[in-house]
């Protein structure tokens, strides 16, 4: 073994030129600290930790063989587990992981004793396998597993509160106070919207919103259809026909469109058939000269939306005509 015989300061320490001292209530005392000694082993440029002479590893040496130059003595270990087949890396006993842990579960088991099965209508508790408890609750009729003193967790409650575990509380209207309302209640004996009424105004019937009092209804009187003429009892005030026959559909009244008056006015010539005018291509509605769809025969008096039944005519012209057929001055 070759060793030195005097310590130097290794590359840890703090300051040159200052004395060491041993004493660490000395050392704090003058403010120096104790030097980061190296290894006493030639070769070694670790710090020195223990005794201030060697470091870990040769530290440990000296304490199991007596020298720290003294080389570490390794059991040997096997390449792969023992298990053929196996090629793991081994980690104890020459075996791998995964077969070590079953061996040591399977010593478990065989360690532990051979139990006779429980008797009817009992079972052993996992945590204490030499303690018995019954299958189910104690209570007859009840198959819940049982947990304290034989009983399952709702009767074990019903003892705990009533001191009984057959014990039924008796059940409690929970519907709301006032008469009328089938609301679960939410304070007070009041529903939501009553203990709302009882706390804002004091009273729970209590209500911002005048009753509702349906008018009476009046009998319209019988009125001729304004496409038939034929006599019919109205449902209501607003009603002119008598039925879906006579009723304009929204088919009738789509034909008068801008594509429906350029080809009525592409295929006349582009000429008003009530007051034989020029009708001007480039004016819309809602001006007076612009072109519309007059039906020859109107739809109330039977007329279709036929071509034949078209014709293209102003839009002041249309109207003319439909305020002389009602009788409106013009």
């Amino acid at each position: 073994m070759h060793v030195r015989l005097t310590a130097r300061p290794g590359p840890c320490s703090k300051s040159e030129g200052v004395t060491p001292s041993r004493n660490p209530r000395t050392a704090s005392a003058t403010g120096s600290r104790l030097p980061c000694m190296e290894c006493e082993v030639a070769g070694c440029e670790r710090g020195a930790a223990k005794m201030n002479r060697w470091c870990d590893k040769h530290y440990r040496r000296w304490r199991l063989y007596g020298d720290p130059d003294a080389p570490l003595l390794k059991k040997p270990v096997a390449a792969a587990c023992r298990y053929d087949g196996c090629g793991r890396k081994v980690i104890a006993f020459d075996l791998c992981k995964h077969h070590y842990y079953a061996e040591r579960r399977a010593a478990e088991r065989a360690a532990r004793p051979v139990l006779p099965p429980p008797p009817p209508g009992m079972r052993r508790v996992p945590t204490r396998p030499n303690e018995l408890i019954p299958v189910a609750c104690s209570i007859e009729g009840c198959d819940q597993p049982p947990k304290v003193r034989g009983w399952c967790g709702a009767h074990y409650q019903r003892w705990r509160r009533f001191g009984d575990p057959e014990f039924f509380p008796p059940q409690v209207d929970t519907s709301c106070t006032v008469e009328g309302c089938g609301k679960p209640t939410n304070a007070r004996g009041f529903c939501s919207s009553h203990y709302y009424r009882w706390h804002t105004y004091g009273d729970p019937l209590y209500s911002k919103n005048k009753p509702r009092v349906r008018e009476q209804v009046v009998d319209v009187p019988p009125r001729p259809c304004a496409t038939c003429g034929e006599q019919f009892k109205p449902a209501n005030h607003v009603q002119r026909y008598c039925g879906r026959r006579c009723k304009p559909t929204r088919a009738h009244r789509g034909v008068n469109s801008r594509a429906t008056v350029v080809r009525l006015g592409e295929a006349n010539g582009w000429t008003c058939a009530l007051c034989h005018g020029a009708v001007e291509r480039d004016v819309y509605w809602p001006s007076p000269n612009a072109g519309s769809v007059d039906h020859v025969v109107p739809v109330v008096l039977g007329g279709t939306d036929a071509w034949p039944n078209l014709q293209l005519a102003h839009l002041r012209c249309n109207l003319a005509k439909e305020a002389v057929r009602r009788g409106r001055p013009n």
